[in-house]
């Protein structure tokens, strides 16, 4: 993938280190987008054309293998938060992403990118137990 469209997808999906994180915490790993934790973005067909080639040549038993995350759209997380939750972007240009339904359990974060406060709010309710990562 050119240097150029690489830098312009990077601002549209999660950050590596919260895709990392998504992962961790169980998010299924479906996206149109993935990273390697070698820092570079992949589409969906390089990963699975990759997949499939490492599966055929016995790679996965190899231990320098890097792994790969999910780096979601902004709309891939949409359709996972629930629908409690809001997001606006705030007069200091920064996006909002806040759960103000829920009385004591106020919460918001804040990124500079709508997929990386998308990303946040769902660990964040992951996290607290607020949703189940299995009914994602």
């Amino acid at each position: 993938m050119g240097c150029k469209f690489k830098n312009m997808i990077e601002k549209h999906v999660t950050s590596l280190a919260l895709s990392k994180r998504l992962k961790e915490l169980g998010v299924k790993q479906e996206s149109e987008f993935y990273w390697s934790d070698g820092g570079e973005i992949h589409t969906e067909q390089e990963y699975l054309d990759f997949e499939e080639y490492a599966s055929s040549v016995g790679l996965h038993q190899n231990s320098s293998i890097q792994e790969h995350f999910s780096a979601f759209l902004s709309s891939e997380l949409g359709e996972m938060l629930p629908g409690f939750t809001s997001g606006k972007i705030g007069m200091d240009g920064e996006y909002h992403c806040g759960d103000p339904a829920s009385c004591n359990r106020d919460y918001f974060e804040f990124s500079e990118t709508e997929p990386n406060v998308r990303a946040k709010m769902l660990i964040h309710l992951i996290e607290n137990s607020i949703i189940d990562v299995k009914s994602l």
